[in-house]
């Protein structure tokens, strides 16, 4: 969607699409950038979070895989 935001609507889709990304929710907002670019920004600070965690606890993520 093409359209001028005034900055209090750009907050607020940023916001909306960080909270979606970093909550594993599906993209509510497709076409609006500033969601997603909240929505990509909410997703990468989840993984930083997770990994940083990760190597604090010695864990290595991965697959599990049933027999």
């Amino acid at each position: 969607m093409s359209k001028t935001w005034t900055p209090a609507e750009a907050y607020q889709l940023y916001m909306r699409g960080f909270r979606d990304g970093a909550s594993i929710t599906a993209m509510k907002h497709s076409g609006m950038e500033p969601y997603e670019r909240g929505y990509k920004d909410g997703m990468l600070a989840r993984h930083a979070a997770c990994s940083k965690f990760a190597t604090e606890v010695g864990y290595v993520p991965g697959i599990l895989r049933t027999p």
